[in-house]
């Protein structure tokens, strides 16, 4: 009777610890879940109104120098080869969206470092393959800025006579314009520069619509040459790389 009172007893005490246990794990369960969809609606509320997505989405795409140098790159692929290439691009572009979509987690990854050492399940793998190329990127998008902007605000003070200021003096300032404008948190707090850059690049389109008819129609289209660049095979073949380039970017 005391061995089955000691068995009975164990098996109770068995019993409760693994009910104890059960409900530890679904209380552990229970908790992440809500903490990781009160981490996704702070993400919904913080980064992903849609028209935000909009703006920043615009501005990356539809960037002035990219629009502006696009005749270029189709006087060198040609009407086919130009648009083959606009529509590879376009459709490379919306499948690496689709599949970034696919793998993020919004309630753990808010950059593609993240997104990186989630898919490759190590925490040091984005530092060697993702960071250092991003690195290099954004200097080179950095400098080309500067130097587009420092050269636009040149010609704009031009306008009004003799410059004020000289080139270089343009190009140190619009580096400190970059700059401080480098030191804005994240993406999520500068919509309004993002709206900023999605209007310039639709008055850019318009602009270049509109002024390309006022020259057509009033007849100034005195030596211009819509055809294939007339350049040595060198210089040509660099020519279609580069049109790559732009099409791409």
């Amino acid at each position: 009777e005391e061995l089955a009172t000691t068995r009975a007893d164990s098996c109770s005490s068995n019993s409760t610890a693994s009910e104890d246990g059960v409900a530890a794990v679904d209380t552990d369960v229970e908790t992440t879940r809500e903490e990781k969809n009160r981490n996704t609606a702070a993400h919904l509320r913080y980064g992903t109104e849609w028209l935000h997505v909009a703006y920043h989405t615009t501005t990356s795409i539809l960037g002035a120098p990219a629009l502006l140098a696009l005749p270029l790159a189709f006087a060198y692929l040609g009407w086919a080869g130009g648009m083959i290439m606009f529509l590879a691009s376009t459709a490379m572009s919306f499948y690496s969206g689709v599949l970034l979509i696919e793998l993020q987690d919004v309630s753990q990854h808010t950059t593609y470092s993240q997104v990186a050492n989630s898919v490759m399940g190590t925490k040091n793998w984005s530092k060697r393959w993702v960071r250092p190329f991003q690195a290099i990127f954004f200097v080179q998008i950095a400098i080309i800025i500067i130097l587009v902007t420092g050269t636009s605000l040149a010609e704009i003070n031009s306008f009004h006579g003799p410059q004020s200021i000289s080139n270089q003096g343009w190009t140190v300032i619009a580096g400190v314009i970059v700059l401080v404008l480098a030191m804005i948190p994240n993406i999520a707090s500068m919509w309004q520069l993002s709206l900023v850059g999605t209007v310039s690049g639709i008055a850019s389109a318009v602009f270049v619509v509109i002024g390309t008819a006022v020259s057509m129609q009033s007849g100034s289209r005195t030596h211009i040459d819509f055809g294939k660049p007339t350049t040595d095979n060198a210089d040509y073949t660099f020519g279609i790389l580069k049109a790559f380039g732009i099409i791409a970017f």
